[in-house]
């Protein structure tokens, strides 16, 4: 699954109230992109 939020406010709020209370979710995986990079 892939996600996108505004802020890690809105993350920690998604992961806390419903991500983590999927049937059959046993485990997340995270990571966050500092910034854009633009060639």
């Amino acid at each position: 699954m892939r996600v996108s939020m505004r802020d890690m406010a809105d993350y920690e709020t998604f992961h806390k109230e419903q991500l983590s209370h999927l049937s059959g979710v046993a485990r997340v995986e995270t990571s966050f992109a500092i910034r854009d990079i633009y060639a």
